[in-house]
């Protein structure tokens, strides 16, 4: 347990004290950008999401069918920061006045769109969410700004050793507070201690990490992070990239088992993203298109697409206790997937309201199921005639499954910086610039 939470600290890395953070970055393109600006950025795009979730203002959280109490062993406790959600990003629904939570259930109207949420747009200010990664990636910068290693004025690489402060005088955690779209009563907005709290436990206040900076001058990206540490004698080593130029803005990061590349196209209002994580034993496909405004938000005076999937791994059964739908045949590794979500839909900006279809499937030792079908999230089919989402067979969910550990090594390989034109299951591994 020690070194998975040593893993999730090395992806807070380089959380550095002390500083403003009004330095500006010399950048390789022909872009510009400030020292919060690109994955602060992208981190404001993929909020805007919001829209497209049940727990919007939009979308009108609705508990439909909502049961008295939880089933036996099914009550679950909600993140201090969005009670919709887990800390680790499991969807979940209010069932009484008396606080009482449980997990959604697939006959609910808006099931696939709260995993989507949960594990996409919530900030679990960790790498089970997408925005929770965002997050990390949004310190490491904010950090590395503040001690100047975004000034290439002496040359184009800067490298040194940097004390991390993990408790919430560093001036960083307070630059980042997630704000739920309808915050729940006594839910707390403070990000900052919320990943404090999860880290000093087990780690400490603080400890010192090696880091190099690179201004990039040919390629795709513009920055190169590398950063390591030994940490109760383990060593460990991450890569960060980041673009601001070509009215691109994107950011990649890899870790020894999770590498992510998200990229908003504002020049062609495009948000593209994809995630391979094998700690979690999951991948997620994302394709936006919309109009981005200069601080990342989606403009919501206009129309908003989304298209997503997510797919969920699985692990030997016989070493686990929650993977009851694996076909599993080797202790510990990645075997074969049990859930595949998608959702696909629009925001119309005129009437300020979502539809969006949704889609799962299942596999239950083998055996291939749908549990949702095409639903749409409004409750009226009608909404959503114009799409199908992602709809997929066992056969192509298969190859799916079984090309992820190579669109790990692939992506490891090229880092591309992603650009969708559909997120369908034949952009096998991923689809770049």
């Amino acid at each position: 347990m020690k070194k998975v939470l040593i893993t999730m600290l090395l992806t807070f890395l380089v959380v550095s004290c002390g500083g403003d953070d009004e330095d500006s970055l010399s950048n390789g393109g022909s872009g510009s950008s400030s020292s919060s600006g690109i994955v602060s950025s992208i981190d404001k795009s993929v909020g805007s999401l919001a829209i497209f979730s049940s727990s919007s203002k939009s979308g009108e959280l609705d508990f439909l069918s909502a049961p008295s109490a939880c089933a036996t062993g099914d009550a679950k406790t909600p993140s201090a920061i969005d009670y919709h959600c887990s800390s680790t990003g499991t969807p979940l629904k209010s069932v009484n006045g008396d606080g009482d939570y449980c997990s959604y259930e697939s006959t609910d109207t808006t099931y696939v769109s709260e995993i989507f949420y949960c594990s996409v747009i919530f900030n679990t200010a960790s790498p089970d969410s997408l925005r929770g990664a965002l997050t990390l990636a949004n310190l490491i910068e904010c950090s590395l700004a503040n001690e100047g290693y975004f000034d290439f004025s002496s040359g184009n690489e800067n490298s040194g050793s940097v004390t991390i402060d993990l408790t919430t005088s560093n001036t960083c955690f307070s630059n980042f507070t997630y704000t739920d779209p309808e915050p729940d009563t006594g839910a707390s907005t403070d990000i900052g201690a919320f990943i404090s709290g999860k880290l000093t436990p087990d780690m400490g206040n603080s400890f010192t990490v090696n880091t190099t900076v690179t201004n990039l001058t040919s390629g795709d990206w513009d920055y190169d992070v590398q950063f390591s540490a030994t940490v109760g004698g383990e060593s460990f080593s991450m890569n960060l990239k980041l673009k601001d130029s070509d009215d691109i803005v994107a950011a990649s990061l890899k870790s020894a088992n999770e590498i992510w590349s998200v990229t908003v196209d504002q020049g062609n209002g495009v948000m593209s993203f994809e995630t391979v994580d094998q700690h979690n034993h999951r991948r997620r496909r994302t394709r936006v298109a919309g109009t981005f405004d200069d601080q990342g938000e989606l403009d919501l005076s206009q129309d908003v697409s989304l298209k997503a999937w997510i797919l969920e791994q699985c692990i030997n059964s016989a070493s686990t206790t929650d993977d009851d739908y694996c076909d599993a045949t080797e202790d510990g590794e990645t075997v074969g997937w049990y859930e595949f979500t998608s959702i696909e839909g629009t925001y119309t900006a005129s009437t300020e309201t979502s539809a969006f279809t949704q889609n799962q499937y299942l596999n239950n030792n083998g055996t291939f199921s749908t549990s949702v079908n095409g639903v749409c999230n409004t409750g009226s089919a009608s909404d959503c005639t114009s799409f199908s989402g992602v709809t997929a067979n066992n056969s192509s969910l298969d190859t799916l499954s079984d090309a992820t550990d190579a669109a790990f090594s692939s992506m490891d390989s090229n880092r591309p910086v992603v650009q969708y034109s559909d997120v369908d299951l034949g952009n096998v591994p991923w689809e770049s610039l």
